[in-house]
């Protein structure tokens, strides 16, 4: 059962409250049509009962990566890295509930980078930034070593 306009960490009402009052373990995921080989993080705010547990994944259909987090009652922001070595062009990030839990989440995100940037609230489908632009008109890349190179990117937006 998914019920929205739960208490958000930030004393909102964004929160959405999810139970599965099944006999399996059911969950909720987001499938994005993107390359399965790149470096992402899904991050979450969760909260639950002491003792409760929530499962964050990312997967392809024949790779994948998995963490079980236990709650404690507070709401609390946790990320799961994923780095898949799958030649797919698809990958499904979400999170799962065995049966008879109950957790509330927020802010459910996915970057395509190492770590969870802060929070960006956007009530947009796909959190798309329409008023998005990059920050500089150079793209800079600099060797770091041997077949290892990087840049630094800044997006600016409205908001």
């Amino acid at each position: 059962m998914v019920t929205p306009g739960v208490e958000d960490p930030f004393g909102g009402t964004g929160a959405t409250r999810l139970r599965n009052d099944g006999g399996t373990t059911q969950g909720i995921e987001q499938v994005l049509d993107a390359p399965s080989w790149y470096q992402y993080c899904l991050s979450v705010w969760v909260r639950g009962g002491a003792g409760e547990e929530v499962t964050l994944y990312g997967r392809t259909g024949t790779a994948g990566e998995a963490r079980t987090v236990k709650l404690s009652g507070t709401w609390r922001r946790v990320s799961l890295p994923v780095k898949l070595n799958a030649g797919e062009e698809l990958i499904k990030f979400g999170l799962e509930l065995d049966a008879g839990r109950l957790v509330d989440v927020f802010g459910m995100q996915v970057e395509a980078q190492a770590g969870a940037s802060q929070y960006k609230s956007t009530r947009q489908r796909a959190g798309v930034y329409r008023e998005a632009r990059f920050g500089d008109d150079v793209l800079e890349v600099v060797a770091e070593g041997p077949d290892c190179f990087g840049c630094r990117v800044r997006v600016v937006a409205a908001g």
